[in-house]
């Protein structure tokens, strides 16, 4: 290897990324130059310098920071190159930009008080900035049983419903849980007024 250029399809925004990671495996590479590239409205480009281990796979993780004079969201091209210039063996694998996972603000999630008896019910889904999936569990099956999104009251006493979102783009799975407390019905009938104190 001397250098390799990637031309992209289009250009690429990566300005919300926080690290560019690469596999890198060399036997007699001594320094390896990434380049970010900007094409248009003219070209520029920035390189971070890797010194990667010999014969062995490395896993690099540039902070993006470190390309301060390139415009992330107009990234065009990429280039690598070697030291040394022409003689160097590398294979190269897993580029990816990416940024940390985030975790979900999940919230608003309650259960109505109920008593045995009482008909199914549907859960109301708790509120969340991300858009994955909930599912519902119950940790008492002898109190509420769940079928989707639907529970089952089936006997007295108490369980945590526990509302699981599934990871979705940036967020990473998060879940909630609140109380249901099943009670006794009241006497189906009142009683009677007393006629003596």
């Amino acid at each position: 290897m001397n250098y390799q250029g990637v031309q992209l399809a289009s250009s690429i925004d990566v300005s919300n990324m926080t690290n560019l990671h690469l596999d890198l495996w060399t036997s007699n590479c001594t320094a390896f130059d990434v380049y970010l590239i900007n094409t248009s409205p003219v070209t520029v480009e920035q390189k971070v310098t890797l010194t990667p281990t010999l014969s062995g796979w490395n896993s690099f993780d540039i902070v993006l920071t470190q390309y301060n004079a390139i415009a992330l969201h107009n990234i065009g091209q990429l280039k690598f190159v070697s030291t040394p210039f022409g003689g160097a063996n590398v294979y190269l694998d897993n580029i990816y930009f990416w940024k940390s996972a985030t975790t979900p603000t999940i919230s608003g999630f309650t259960v109505p008080t109920k008593n045995n008896g009482d008909a199914p019910f549907t859960i109301t889904a708790p509120t969340s900035n991300s858009s994955g999936a909930f599912t519902y569990t119950s940790s008492n099956t002898s109190v509420a049983t769940i079928s989707g999104n639907t529970v089952t009251i089936v006997g007295v006493g108490y369980t945590y419903i526990t509302a699981s979102q599934a990871a979705d783009g940036s967020f990473v799975a998060g879940s909630t849980n609140a109380i249901l407390v099943v009670s006794y019905p009241p006497p189906p009938t009142a009683a009677p007024t007393p006629t003596r104190d």
